[in-house]
């Protein structure tokens, strides 16, 4: 014979009361409100990690198919609209590798929207960046690519990129791997100090 009423009772006995789901809501909104800031940092970083991976493969590219075509080829920065542009403009968007007849051969887009700007060691913005068909350097001078986390002020996270003469591409780093910590040789002994370098905040 079946008990009814011990069913029930069983029944019972695995629910919850509204006042332990209340309770449980409110430890969850805590903890909530506790992790957010952090894991909103994380995924700056992860934003701008993948960014500087991005253009340094940027250059690897580049770099590949200047000596395997024997040719020029640039990394240009994304209008606004999508369309390319190799001259002085912003890369916000992202950029392209793109030979000299125009045939684009990789395209990297930002989007995150996060602030990028690629400059020169003498702090002046780039347009273009063109490797010959030896993969080196075409304007013999170092440029540094950077990306920050977005704030309007002090950005949390800043990462870069180093194109040196040769062409090599380097992770900027420094003190907790601060873009403005980068230091140029200048081939006397000496040092450009490219504490200028930032990113270009919205």
């Amino acid at each position: 014979m079946i008990c009814s009423s011990c069913f029930f009772t069983k029944s019972r006995e695995l629910g919850f009361t509204l006042v332990e789901v209340m309770i449980v809501i409110a430890i969850a909104s805590i903890l909530l409100a506790t992790a957010a800031p952090s894991f909103q940092s994380t995924i700056f970083r992860w934003n701008v990690d993948a960014l500087r991976d991005d253009f340094r493969n940027a250059v690897l590219t580049a770099r590949t198919e200047a000596t395997t075509r024997g040719e020029p080829v640039r990394i240009c920065p994304i209008r606004g609209d999508g369309n390319v542009t190799c001259i002085n403009s912003t890369w916000r968007n992202g950029w392209v590798v793109i030979t000299e007849d125009n045939v684009e051969v990789a395209r990297f887009e930002n989007r995150s929207g996060f602030p990028i700007t690629v400059h020169d060691e003498d702090d002046d913005g780039v347009g273009v960046i063109t490797f010959n068909a030896q993969g080196l350097n075409l304007g013999e001078v170092r440029y540094v690519f950077a990306v920050c986390a977005p704030n309007a002020t002090t950005p949390s996270v800043r990462k870069g990129v180093t194109i040196e003469l040769s062409g090599q591409a380097f992770k900027t780093l420094g003190p907790g791997e601060n873009i403005h910590e980068v230091v140029f040789d200048d081939g006397n002994g000496g040092a450009n100090n490219a504490g200028q370098l930032s990113c270009t905040q919205a």
